[in-house]
């Protein structure tokens, strides 16, 4: 948040907190996918955020995550899209 929206963000309200028992029970959306299909985040943690938050006062840092996770996403996607291709070509 930090990073995209600091106006958001009350630091000074951070509290580390462990995520609740709901959160080991989580579902990959697609077989070998990075992806992962949460439920109502509600389930996961009280404050709305879960780990050492107090720790996460570098916006910089958490821009360059950003940027690994769309390139993540977007390699992914790429390949999922050239798999498709190749299913379609294989069964003409």
């Amino acid at each position: 948040m930090l990073a995209i929206e600091p106006q958001c963000v009350k630091i000074e309200a951070a509290t580390d907190e462990k995520s609740l028992p709901g959160l080991p029970y989580v579902g990959s959306r697609m077989l070998g996918s990075p992806f992962i299909a949460y439920g109502d985040f509600r389930e996961y943690c009280r404050s709305g955020v879960w780990g050492e938050v107090s720790k996460s006062t570098d916006a910089e840092k958490g821009r360059a995550w950003m940027e690994g996770a769309v390139e993540t996403c977007a390699d992914f996607l790429k390949e999922w899209q050239a798999r498709q291709t190749s299913l379609k070509e294989e069964h003409r």
